[in-house]
C-alpha cells in the first residue's frame, strides 16, 4: 500500500468485497477471479497497466503490437482530443459520436439521435470528468497514473443499434471465457460463451440472460486478436465490436467491475483457477 488513506481505501474495500460476494477476500492466498483482482489492485504495479487503461495511450499500445497499418484495421477512429472541453470543434463533429474520458471506466456520452445533449451539457460534464480520480477509493492504481483527457470516437452502430460487446477474458495469452453484453445502454443482458464460443450456463446473479449467439465467421480471427493482445499479461480483459463480419477493439481492462462481479461461487474459483499470479 502506498499511504494510510489507501489503508482506509482498503479496509473499506475489503468490507464492500463482502457485502458485494458474500465472502471475504483473502489476500494471502488469493483463489476465486475476484480475490486475485483484489490482489492485483493491492499489489500489482505492472507499468503497463496505466498504459492500456489509458483510452488515448492503449492506441499507441495496440499499434506497437500489430504494426501501424494492421492496428488501424481494428481501432475505432478517433475524431478528437483535448484536455479543454470549452475548444471541442462541435461543429466539425458528424451528427453521431461518443464522447469519453480517458481515465476512467464508464465515463462516456453517447450522441445521436436517442441522445441528443447539448453542447453546454458536454462540456460541463467533460470539465467534472476532468477533475475527478477514477475509483482511487477502490484502489485502482492504474487509473492515478493517467493524464486526464477528453477523447471524441466515432459512434459505433450495427444495423442502428449499439452493437454487442464481446468481452474476451485472456489469461497468460488464452482466451478462456467469453462475456456477451447485449443493450448495454438498453435493456442490458448479458451471456457467457467458452474458448469455442460454446454456451455455457448462466454464471452470474447481475443481469438478465441474453439471447443465444452464433458463433461470428471469424470468430478464431477474434480469439487470435484478443490473445495477441493479451500475450504480455497474466490476465486482462480484451473488448471488441463484429460489426457485419468487421472487428474493431473497444478497451482492454485490467479491473474488470473493480474485483467485485458476483459470479456464481464455483465459476468465480474456476476462472481463478486460470491465473497465476505473479511474484512480489
Amino acid at each position: 500500500m502506498d499511504n494510510f488513506l489507501d489503508g482506509f481505501f482498503l479496509l473499506c474495500e475489503k468490507i464492500r468485497f463482502y457485502k458485494k460476494l458474500g465472502y471475504f477476500g483473502d489476500l494471502r492466498n488469493p483463489r476465486s477471479f475476484n480475490e486475485k483482482l483484489f490482489w492485483r489492485k493491492v499489489y500489482d504495479r505492472n507499468p503497463l497497466f496505466p498504459i492500456v487503461s489509458d483510452k488515448i495511450r492503449v492506441r499507441d499500445y495496440i499499434r506497437g503490437l500489430l504494426g501501424q497499418e494492421k492496428a488501424e484495421e481494428f481501432l475505432i477512429p478517433l475524431l478528437h482530443v483535448t484536455d479543454e472541453p470549452g475548444d471541442i470543434p462541435f461543429t466539425h463533429l458528424p451528427e453521431e459520436f461518443v464522447i469519453k474520458a480517458n481515465h476512467g471506466s464508464g465515463w462516456l456520452m453517447i450522441i445521436d439521435n436517442h441522445n441528443n445533449h447539448s453542447r453546454q451539457e458536454i462540456i460541463n460534464t467533460s470539465k467534472a470528468w476532468l477533475k475527478k480520480s477514477f475509483r482511487r477509493n477502490q484502489l485502482e492504481w492504474a487509473y492515478s497514473k493517467i493524464k486526464p483527457m477528453i477523447l471524441i470516437e466515432q459512434l459505433m452502430k450495427d444495423q442502428g443499434e449499439i452493437p454487442m460487446d464481446f468481452k474476451f477474458f485472456v489469461f497468460h495469452g488464452k482466451v478462456k471465457m467469453i462475456n456477451l453484453h447485449h443493450g448495454r445502454f438498453r435493456d442490458h443482458r448479458m451471456s457467457y460463451y467458452d474458448a469455442q464460443m460454446k454456451r455455457i450456463q448462466h454464471h452470474s446473479r447481475w443481469k438478465k440472460e441474453g439471447p443465444p449467439v452464433a458463433k461470428p465467421e471469424n470468430f478464431s480471427k477474434m480469439v487470435h486478436l484478443a490473445e495477441k493482445l493479451g500475450s504480455a499479461f497474466d490476465f486482462v480483459r480484451v473488448d471488441m465490436y463484429n460489426i457485419s463480419g468487421k472487428i474493431y477493439i473497444g478497451e482492454l481492462t485490467i479491473y474488470p467491475s473493480s474485483g467485485t462481479h458476483p459470479y456464481d461461487r464455483d465459476f468465480d474459483y474456476e476462472l481463478g483457477s486460470y491465473w497465476d499470479l505473479p511474484s512480489l
